[in-house]
């Protein structure tokens, strides 16, 4: 039996089967957590990015949860059950009793019908707008604890639901988004998790409190949790040194010295960020990117063991495919065999048009596992470089990135774009490279009908097989140039304890940190 087989079996076999919040003293003080990014700062789950999930799940809950090594569990979310008709387009979701939301009212069904409603609407920026809209027919409210889904065949849809895909589906409560809109719901928001937002400081800092009694959680160790944004790595370390940090993500050259320090250092490999390029509007034919040979000349130029070893200082392995091993798809089969290869790119550009290169402008943000990115960026546009490739580096915040890929205002540029280690990674694929994906680099119709096919499948074999063609007919386009799949490590205040980080994508866990006990 494969690997991808088994990881499917467990996923269908999962497929298969509260107390007023109000925020109290706690028993402890205050967690500082320091990081070179925030996501895009926002509070509304479908503003996104998937990144904004660091810091959200605190305050929300998901509607299906997973436990700390990433299976699927009625236990840590607001659907304690569900179960699907035999042709899985019927979905019976069960909402657990006594979970209530910071202003006291109960979560009930009716909410969870919102939150997912929401994930196909105008506003929402999901990556996986699209998908909601086309699959999720209509919802049925049978009682207050009881929603019946109809979809057109959706066999994975508890996964959708669970923090594995990112923040989408943290419920958020129906009553008080109507009364005071969505967009005074950003800056006030409530939810139903273990920490109540408290304030924010728009690049600066968020502060969350803990509440008195959350149904999973009980009492939070800690009175506060407050994330700081500290892009520099040079003073996030001296922040940690000096104790104004109890955690910090940090990059590979840190660990020796913070170690040294007597800090104690956790690496996350379970959980890891991929690193790929995306050559933007590749459907405009007069740009390079437009064409295959140039786009594949730009990923086999970089030496992506060099760059694994050297610049991620050992934190990293090559990408040689656009999904991650944990994607139920994966196989060995499907990963792109190119390897660097300097000669071979100048010369698929001169028979490209390009025989002096070219000028490109080329954005990399702070995203996790390369919270600080200019060296990154600066070791790429060296390969480049070499092959006469001119880039201008940008190194703005992902907001303003994801904003002006959202509006297709970065013809020709190229994007250094986190790839996510998922369980399923076909919705995003389709987000990013289908023709109308929400931040859509190409228009490539056999690409669609290829996504299209694995999203639509009624039944996670087809899922799986369908899926395999399609990552396999992308990167033989190179719609995407994967380079690394890249581990977080965080220093931790050895007074803090043992952290187990655990295995969620689109992590850290948290809550062992905060954890007390009921």
């Amino acid at each position: 039996m494969t690997r991808a087989l088994r990881v499917v079996l467990r996923l269908m076999a999962a497929l298969a089967i509260g107390v007023i919040s109000v925020p109290v003293q706690a028993q402890g003080h205050t967690l500082t957590i320091g990081s070179g990014l925030l996501g895009g700062e926002n509070l509304d789950p479908i503003s996104g990015p998937t990144s904004s999930q660091l810091y959200l799940q605190l305050m929300y809950d998901p509607a299906i949860g997973m436990d700390n090594r990433g299976r699927l569990t009625g236990e840590t979310g607001l659907v304690q059950r569900w179960a699907s008709s035999s042709d899985g387009k019927e979905w019976t979701l069960q909402v657990r009793k006594g979970a209530t939301f910071h202003d006291g009212e109960p979560v009930t069904a009716d909410d969870l019908a919102f939150t997912i409603k929401r994930l196909g609407s105008e506003t929402s920026r999901s990556g996986r707008k699209e998908f909601w809209k086309k699959n999720i027919l209509s919802m049925e409210v049978k009682d207050p604890y009881t929603l019946i889904v109809h979809t057109t065949g959706t066999p994975l849809l508890p996964y959708l639901l669970s923090p594995g895909i990112g923040p989408d589906a943290f419920v958020v409560p129906k009553k008080y988004m109507e009364k005071i809109g969505e967009k005074a719901f950003g800056s006030a928001p409530i939810g139903s998790g273990p920490f109540a937002f408290e304030k924010q400081a728009v690049g600066d800092n968020i502060t969350f409190k803990a509440v008195a009694n959350h149904w999973r959680v009980g009492r939070p160790k800690y009175e506060r949790v407050v994330f700081r944004l500290v892009r520099d790595d040079t003073a996030r370390a001296a922040l940690l040194k000096t104790g104004q940090l109890d955690v910090a993500a940090i990059n590979g050259d840190m660990v020796d010295e913070l170690r040294g320090s007597g800090l104690d250092i956790v690496t996350d490999t379970n959980l890891e960020a991929g690193l790929a390029l995306f050559p933007n509007n590749q459907w405009e034919s007069g740009l390079p990117v437009a064409k295959a040979k140039v786009r594949e000349a730009l990923l086999i130029s970089i030496n992506r063991e060099e760059l694994a070893k050297r610049v991620f200082k050992g934190l990293a392995y090559p990408a040689y495919s656009v999904v991650n091993p944990g994607d139920i798809a994966y196989d060995k089969a499907i990963e792109h065999p190119l390897k660097f290869d300097p000669a071979r790119a100048r010369k698929l550009l001169s028979e490209a048009g390009y025989p002096n290169g070219f000028e490109i402008t080329f954005w990399l943000s702070p995203r996790p596992g390369w919270p600080n990115p200019r060296t990154i960026a600066e070791a790429i546009a060296g390969y480049w470089e070499a092959i006469g490739v001119r880039a201008k580096i940008v190194t703005a915040d992902y907001g303003a990135y994801r904003d002006r890929m959202v509006k297709r205002q970065l013809a020709g540029a190229i994007g250094g774009q986190l790839m996510l280690a998922q369980n399923w990674t076909a919705p995003f694929l389709k987000a990013i490279t289908g023709t109308k994906g929400v931040i859509s680099v190409s228009e490539d119709a056999t690409n669609d009908k290829l996504l299209n096919a694995a999203i639509d499948a009624t039944t996670a074999q087809t899922a799986v097989d369908a899926a395999r063609k399609a990552y396999r007919y992308l990167q033989d386009q190179f719609l995407v140039l994967p380079l690394a799949w890249v581990s977080t490590s965080w220093a931790v205040q050895s007074k803090i304890g043992k952290w187990d980080v655990g295995m969620v994508p689109n992590g850290p866990d948290w809550e062992p940190l905060y954890r007390a006990g009921k």
